[in-house]
């Protein structure tokens, strides 16, 4: 039981090296005068009882991955289909490790590995966001003492840069993808729908009375309505109604988000479209409904967003929509009381606005 100095760039601290049950602790507290303080209490807490350090635990890591899956199942956990891919990841590095034998080496092991198997650096940092949740509840659960992941750096990942279909390139990828594909893709262009919302479509969230969908289990944590025009009641009237789920069956179980994709992938390739992914959709239908005129807060409400700087994110004014803007002030100030004005004032016609 001691204090001990450390000497460092920003001049020198102290720090606390203490022993209760066989059980460490040792740490940086700042000054001398804290550093006595803190152990002063740790003595008094040791000797009362009242410690309560946390055991290491035997935990094996496998384990440890069950009972953070079958929380996010009890929890309702949005990204739990997400996590399992991301678990299953981890297991083949982690599997035969101890809970608390990892540390931020293995971590950076962990790293290197997926980078050299190809992956990408956003995808290594969703496993890398869920290991660390993973070792935030081993804390509160009293498994293991620290997170490891705490000290280890995410990966630079690049930025996603969206892309906005043309109506003529929409027309071209319908066309293009296969028969399972095309509902699938003109239900998503005309709901601004979420993949996975589209896919986790049930028919007894259709309103076939109201024209609405009822989308439950968002991203947002909130259920909302998005109304259906005629062409999204007319594909989903076509649809299997003895099934369960409206798409879902046409696709693989567990597989089906990665077949959906390839789906689209094969038939962006056959109209050379690039790097274009489902989530894409969703940006075209809201930047093709404000473009339309609508509303920004209805947009906002469409989508599912929590705040309105979102949906801007997803909306892209095109020259003509900016054209129009410009055309509208003009309307607005070419008052007859404001005509004389302007000719005084060397008003010109601009050839592009006519």
């Amino acid at each position: 039981m001691a204090i001990y100095k450390v000497k460092g760039k920003n001049g020198e601290s102290w720090g606390i090296d203490f022993y209760d049950n066989g059980q460490r602790i040792k740490k940086i507290i700042g000054s001398k005068q804290d550093a006595e303080h803190s152990l002063y209490l740790l003595k008094a807490d040791s000797l009362r009882g009242e410690l309560n350090l946390i055991k290491k635990s035997d935990m094996g890591f496998k384990e440890l991955t069950e009972r953070y899956l079958e929380y996010g199942k009890t929890n309702g956990k949005r990204s739990l289909r997400r996590d399992k891919f991301s678990v299953k990841a981890l297991m083949d590095h982690f599997g035969y490790f101890k809970a608390s034998q990892i540390n931020p080496l293995h971590i950076e092991g962990y790293k290197k590995k997926r980078l050299e198997e190809k992956k990408m650096p956003g995808t290594i940092n969703r496993e890398i966001a869920c290991l660390k949740h993973m070792f935030n509840l081993a804390i509160k659960w009293k498994f293991v003492r620290e997170n490891p992941v705490r000290e280890v750096k995410l990966l630079k990942a690049k930025k996603y840069e969206m892309q906005i279909l043309s109506k003529i390139e929409i027309d071209l990828l319908v066309k293009a993808a296969e028969k399972r594909l095309k509902p699938v893709l003109m239900v998503a262009l005309n709901t601004g729908m979420r993949r996975g919302e589209v896919l986790g479509l049930r028919w007894n969230d259709v309103d076939f009375v109201n024209y609405n969908i009822h989308i439950r289990n968002t991203k947002s944590g909130k259920d909302r309505i998005v109304p259906m025009n005629s062409l999204v009641a007319g594909i989903l009237k076509k649809q299997n109604m003895s099934e369960k789920f409206v798409f879902l069956h046409l696709w693989e179980g567990d597989k089906s988000l990665k077949n959906v994709s390839q789906s689209l992938r094969m038939a962006c390739k056959k109209i050379g479209i690039e790097k274009f992914r489902f989530h894409d959709l969703r940006h075209t239908a809201a930047t093709l409904m404000v473009q339309s005129g609508v509303d920004l807060v209805t947009v906002k409400e469409i989508l599912g967003h929590s705040n309105i700087q979102t949906t801007m994110i997803y909306c892209h004014s095109s020259q003509e929509s900016k054209r129009k803007a410009v055309l509208a002030l003009e309307k607005a100030l070419s008052s007859p009381d404001m005509a004389k004005t302007w000719e005084e004032n060397g008003k010109k016609s601009d050839p592009l606005l006519g």
